[in-house]
């Protein structure tokens, strides 16, 4: 397989793989009122790390909604969903959000453009790393930060054909580190220079960060040669870690 055709096979199995999951998103989604989307998206984001057992429309949901939209009394509630990192895992990150939230509204996630949401990444960004430098919250790195947006935008099939939307940071997870490892042992000459991508949340918001943006700058010339999105271009090295070999 040439590069070029590696390059297409991503484009394309993303695309394929991000389809299904936004049909399974859909219905999801569709429980919620446009000021819910994004509170909905992070809980969404929590189930795909692990962070959270079970599926939905479960307890989880209802409580970890109720508790991003301020209501204290549910946080207990929704850490009882807890997956492999245990309640308290949980808890920083739901109330990290809250916290993120606070300083930027999301509540236009469901109806703005690609470049307003963008937008929207960019100053949550900013107030998510003073917070983190300033011991306000914890356990949201760059997975937990950029997932959320992801999901939002596999859920909006409207913007994918925007290219604003590949200015959208994509999150890493242990699936896209080793795909990208993959890419590098099949010495593809776009990603033989990237270095150790992070995997999952390790290394801190604004250290993890820096691997995003390295790795987005990459996707992008996938793009360029391929076609697609870097939305689609990172969902099929996802696909390509997950598989663990190519065609």
């Amino acid at each position: 397989m040439t590069e070029q055709e590696t390059n297409l096979w991503l484009v394309q199995e993303g695309t394929a793989f991000n389809a299904r999951v936004s049909d399974n998103l859909s219905s999801l989604s569709g429980q919620y009122q446009p000021s819910e989307f994004f509170n909905m998206a992070i809980a969404e984001a929590l189930t795909w790390t692990g962070h959270v057992i079970g599926q939905p429309p479960g307890p989880y949901y209802r409580h970890a909604l109720a508790y991003l939209s301020g209501s204290d009394a549910h946080l207990g509630s929704a850490a009882e969903s807890c997956g492999r990192y245990g309640a308290d895992a949980l808890k920083n990150a739901l109330h990290g959000w809250r916290v993120i939230s606070n300083e930027t509204s999301h509540v236009a996630a469901r109806t703005c453009t690609a470049r307003e949401l963008v937008d929207l990444q960019a100053r949550a960004l900013d107030a998510a790393v003073k917070l983190s430098k300033r011991g306000e919250i914890h356990g949201v790195g760059a997975w937990l930060f950029c997932g959320p947006y992801k999901v939002a935008a596999l859920c909006r099939r409207e913007l994918w054909e925007n290219a604003a939307l590949d200015d959208l940071w994509m999150p890493i997870g242990l699936e896209v580190a080793r795909g990208v490892e993959l890419l590098k042992r099949r010495r593809h000459s776009l990603f033989k220079d990237i270095g150790d991508v992070m995997q999952g949340d390790e290394g801190g918001l604004a250290d993890g960060m820096g691997d995003v943006v390295a790795l987005q700058n990459t996707c992008r010339v996938v793009v360029a040669d391929a076609g697609g999105r870097v939305i689609h271009v990172n969902s099929g090295i996802f696909k390509l870690g997950q598989d663990g070999s190519l065609p």
